[in-house]
């Protein structure tokens, strides 16, 4: 089960929508059993030679509960598109609302390709989660116990088998979740930094042609690619257990069921139309299970992207602003400074300036030229919010 508390929190702006899926997803549940049991009880009036003019009342019943269930599932097909669009509308307004809070210098010291990542991918991967997989996950932790009941009234021990069999199927992947919980955001983190390495080269690739270095980006880029590669085909390893898990307790519980059903109803504990309700219900009890592992691999993502959305939204800025801004004291010019300067990007190797001194011209504004945009970035990071740079520097 991938639910965590930094995930349910991005949930908060649409659990109206959540709510929803999850009272649909139980209806539709609840007409599945109501159909089956009418099955159940059709075909054991035709084993028993009723005529068919005493089966309409059943095949009405039958026929009412699909038509409702069929509009059901429309409903919830609706809402489930209108539950995504939502939680991506919200949650990138949240975004946007944050990094204007953070102001330009957060964004000017993180990667682009990282931050679009975050706000467009990761936000992407939020939408079947809210939409899909959170209403199944309910609907799997109820459904299956509420049937369970139903069945103790017809085949005590059928009903049991298919309780340990339900708890199987949610404890193991519970178990194997947790197991791997260090490893959630990898995928993420590899995407982000390969889409920022594609940024960057993008934006300057007249100047890797000038300098003959795109053999050299092209390799960066490839090396990316790879890694992302493999830590999707990770993730996919985990999904695919995730499902065998989870088929393994329904799969199991189903085979030692319809086995003890067979067994009493051969030994005269269970008459025909308990035998056909066992057969035709069991189904019904294991079908929100395998939804969930349906959508697993929705959640796995979910997961690792919301590494990155979390950051953001809890990020501080550096330098917050004043509640009452000051002037200049004593009638002084404006002044910017700065002293013995070393600045280094996130996540690189080289400084992009190292012990820089200077100053702007004093009772007038300052103007600072380059020719090139790399080098007056690392001093728009200094201005605009950033921290000090280095320990020594000021």
């Amino acid at each position: 089960m991938f639910v965590r508390r930094r995930m349910l929190a991005l949930t908060a702006r649409v659990r109206g929508y959540v709510a929803a899926g999850v009272l649909t997803a139980l209806g539709v549940t609840a007409l599945r059993v109501a159909a089956a049991v009418l099955v159940a009880r059709l075909l054991a009036r035709a084993l028993d030679g009723a005529e068919p003019g005493e089966l309409t009342g059943l095949f009405a019943a039958l026929l009412a509960a699909i038509l409702v269930r069929a509009l059901l599932l429309w409903w919830r097909e609706l809402l489930a598109g209108r539950a995504a669009a939502a939680t991506r509308e919200r949650v990138r307004i949240a975004l946007f609302d944050k990094l204007f809070e953070l102001g330009p210098g957060y964004v000017a010291e993180r990667r682009s390709g990282e931050l679009r990542a975050t706000v467009l991918d990761g936000v992407e991967a939020l939408g079947p989660y809210v939409s899909r997989y959170l209403p199944a996950l309910a609907n799997a932790l109820v459904a299956p116990l509420g049937i369970v009941v139903y069945l103790l009234f017809v085949a005590p021990g059928a009903a049991l088998a298919a309780l340990a069999g339900a708890v199987v199927a949610l404890v193991l992947p519970a178990v194997w979740v947790a197991m791997r919980a260090e490893s959630s955001g990898r995928v993420w983190r590899e995407i982000g930094g390969l889409d920022a390495e594609y940024t960057d080269t993008i934006q300057g690739l007249l100047t890797l042609k000038a300098f003959n270095a795109t053999a050299r980006r092209r390799a960066v880029i490839a090396a990316r690619a790879d890694a992302v590669r493999v830590a999707v085909m990770k993730e996919l390893r985990v999904s695919l257990l995730h499902v065998g898990f989870s088929n393994l307790g329904t799969v199991g519980g189903t085979a030692a069921a319809l086995g003890w059903a067979l067994w009493s109803a051969a030994n005269g504990g269970l008459d025909a139309i308990g035998l056909l309700t066992v057969l035709v219900v069991m189904r019904e009890i294991y079908r929100p299970l395998d939804e969930v592992g349906r959508y697993a691999f929705d959640a796995i993502t979910a997961d690792n992207a919301v590494g990155g959305i979390d950051e953001l939204l809890t990020a501080q800025p550096r330098t917050p602003e004043p509640v009452r801004p000051v002037g200049p004291a004593g009638g002084l010019p404006p002044r910017i400074e700065f002293e013995d300067v070393t600045y280094r990007y996130p996540g690189r190797d080289r400084d992009a300036v190292h012990g820089i001194s200077l100053a702007s011209p004093r009772a007038r504004p300052s103007r600072w030229s380059a020719r090139r945009a790399p080098a007056r970035a690392p001093w728009r990071c200094c201005c605009c919010a950033s921290p000090t740079p280095t320990p020594a520097g000021s």
